[in-house]
């Protein structure tokens, strides 16, 4: 029995390809991904997709909500005309590349921390837009910034809380899979330490997509059984994988 905290919207494929291979699967939505309240300042920054030289997502939620922006306002993949592109992870990658896109730049750590570094490395400080949620971490845009680049950052969509119905505390559960930080932090604050508690001491496996979402783990106290090699969907499918096997003696 393995828990997926994915939001509603994005736990489809994940769920599948672990249903696909044998296991039941608890769907356990911590948070749900809506557009701006606002989306003023997101469109004012689209509008000026030209003047920029890069632009950075460090999730495909990012763009995602920035294409729907861009069909909103009447725009399109041209407006990125010119524009470097910039991007963590495997499935951001993917994202791009079904708008037609290929990335410029993707850090073999899917980290802000490796992007950053490999900006700061190979390209001459320029401008940036960085599309993020409007919880992101500011690490990408403070070290850009102190490098001498002129960094734009805009809310390209926000993130929701969700009570998920389940009580973990009364379910058998073997694994728990995190394609995120901000869902590790919700986690820990939805189920509290009692619950963690019981889900470690009965064996429970837990799961991370990348380096940060280990790192985060790691931070609250999670102990992280298993990283995917490549921070995607399908990379965290291999090591829940690989790690069942391990468990099993096989």
């Amino acid at each position: 029995r393995i828990v997926v905290t994915r939001s509603r919207e994005q736990a489809s494929t994940l769920a599948e390809s672990l249903r696909t291979l044998g296991a039941q699967v608890i769907e356990f939505p911590l948070a749900r991904y809506l557009a701006p309240s606002d989306t003023a300042p997101f469109d004012q920054a689209l509008a000026r997709l030209p003047a920029f030289g890069w632009i950075a997502f460090t999730s495909a939620n990012a763009i995602r909500f920035t294409w729907e922006r861009l069909r909103a306002l009447g725009r399109d993949a041209r407006d990125l005309a010119g524009v470097k592109i910039g991007v963590i992870g495997a499935a951001s990658s993917s994202a791009l590349e079904r708008h037609g896109l290929r990335a410029n730049l993707i850090p073999r750590e899917a980290t802000s921390e490796a992007l950053a570094e490999d900006l700061i490395a190979h390209e001459r400080p320029g401008t940036i837009l960085l599309p993020q949620a409007d919880n992101a971490r500011p690490t990408l845009a403070q070290r850009l910034s102190a490098a001498g680049w002129s960094v734009t950052t805009v809310t390209a969509y926000r993130s929701e809380p969700e009570r998920p119905t389940i009580d973990l505390a009364a379910e058998p559960v073997d694994a728990v899979t995190f394609a995120s930080s901000a869902t590790v932090e919700r986690f820990v604050q939805v189920c509290g330490q009692a619950t963690l508690r019981r889900l470690t001491a009965a064996g429970c496996r837990f799961h991370a997509i990348g380096p940060q979402t280990a790192a985060t783990m790691e931070s609250l106290g999670l102990p992280v059984a298993a990283r995917a090699a490549q921070a995607s969907i399908d990379g965290l499918v291999e090591a829940v994988v690989a790690d069942a096997k391990r468990v099993r003696g096989g």
